[in-house]
């Protein structure tokens, strides 16, 4: 669920016009994956779907924040 809301806040700030909000919504998606990751390293069982929607998350943050400039 909290990847669902960090990949939501990326879709959300690549369609905002107002940069400043856009890099508060990528922040605030940042945060949340962040949260994720945590998450699945402190489980002992490791889901590697789990870990491929991290880095998936991830990348689109980072593409997003390319195009931001």
């Amino acid at each position: 669920e909290t990847l669902e809301i960090a990949n939501k806040r990326v879709e959300l700030a690549r369609k905002e016009d107002d940069p400043a909000k856009a890099l508060e919504l990528t922040s605030d998606a940042e945060s949340l994956m962040e949260d994720a990751e945590n998450i699945f390293t402190s489980t002992k069982a490791k889901d590697r779907a789990l870990s491929q929607d991290i880095a998936n998350a991830y990348h689109e943050h980072g593409r997003l924040l390319d195009d931001l400039g």
